[in-house]
């Protein structure tokens, strides 16, 4: 597999195919027996269980009869991305993409650099992607931008929530009668929500050995931008620290009361995610509208991430892979 990859990072993401190469050869084998798969349990879900009379089992490890493994990504570690023939560029704002012959010609960052490439990914989402190509083609408002959007609180705690009695890596809630999954009115719906403790993930060690007795609490609910982005400096900051506390007041119904071991504290809102990932909306699944295949207009530009269809951070980068694979490394 010849790869050929280089990175630009910054509030929108585009990674930039160019003449660098690295070589990963050889095959992944299970070495030993492989787990028996675990039958999936679709009684919750009356619509799925009926698409499925038949047990249906998990597939997280495939092996053959010689232990050979189906569905493997491999991941090639190092601190230097240089050494596998990329480059990581950082706080480098794209402006535009320059189009020439229905193709992307130029990358042009912020900062007046420009780079070339023979192929360009872009993460930033696909109105957004559109918006920075300069060839004027009407295909901007040809989708609606995504909508769904969310604060999300954070406590650091000065002892582990296990130690509270709280023992699960995620838990879900919601108190109506009726799950609501859109923009709320208010600034949030507190409803329903997330709460994500990752020290309860099953890490064969710690999280982070130099807060090994501190653990962490993330509660994530809906949220509406258009009201966070509509108020002052002064408001804004006030509402984040009314709201934290209306977030974690109703998140600990459903787990141990953690607010008086928290020690610090943060919350992130719809004009965060803007503001560091430029998405519209502050939208995190992406438009409503998916583009399975990832092609655009231009012959060698590419939408990947959660505007292509894999939604989620594991989503995300399953997308890079597989958009990378399917339009980049074999030509």
């Amino acid at each position: 597999m010849r790869l050929e990859v280089r990175v630009i990072a910054a509030c929108i993401c585009v990674a930039i195919a160019s003449p660098a190469y690295a070589d990963v050869t050889g095959k992944v084998t299970l070495d030993g027996k492989a787990p028996e798969p675990k039958q999936i349990d679709m009684s919750g879900v009356k619509e799925c269980a009926d698409q499925h009379p038949d047990p249906v089992y998990e597939e997280t490890v495939v092996a053959g009869e010689k232990g050979e493994l189906a569905n493997v990504v491999v991941s090639v570690k190092t601190d230097d991305p240089s050494a596998l023939g990329g480059e990581l560029k950082l706080r480098s704002g794209v402006a535009r993409l320059a189009v020439e012959n229905g193709r992307i010609a130029r990358v042009v960052l912020e900062n007046g650099e420009e780079l070339e490439a023979r192929y360009v990914l872009s993460s930033a989402g696909w109105c957004e992607t559109m918006r920075l190509c300069d060839d004027g083609q009407p295909v901007v408002g040809s989708r609606v931008p995504g909508q769904l959007s969310f604060c999300e609180t954070i406590a650091a705690l000065d002892t582990q929530p296990r130690d509270l009695g709280h023992d699960r890596a995620v838990t879900f809630f919601n108190d109506h009668s009726q799950f609501t999954w859109r923009r709320p009115d208010e600034l949030c719906d507190v409803r329903s929500g997330v709460v994500c403790s990752p020290n309860n993930f099953a890490y064969d060690e710690p999280l982070d050995a130099s807060l090994a007795k501190g653990g962490t609490m993330r509660v994530t609910v809906l949220a509406n931008f258009d009201r966070w982005r509509a108020l002052d400096e002064q408001s804004y900051r006030l509402e984040k620290l009314r709201w934290y506390d209306r977030i974690t007041a109703s998140a600990v119904r459903f787990v141990p009361d953690y607010r008086g071991h928290a020690i610090d504290s943060d919350m992130f809102t719809p004009t965060t995610i803007v503001r560091y990932t430029g998405h519209d909306n502050g939208a995190v699944y992406g438009a409503p509208d998916k583009q399975l295949d990832g092609v655009t207009h231009l012959k060698n530009l590419f939408i990947c991430g959660t505007d292509q269809g894999f939604v989620g951070i594991i989503g995300s980068i399953t997308s890079g892979i597989a958009m990378a694979n399917r339009h980049c490394l074999h030509k």
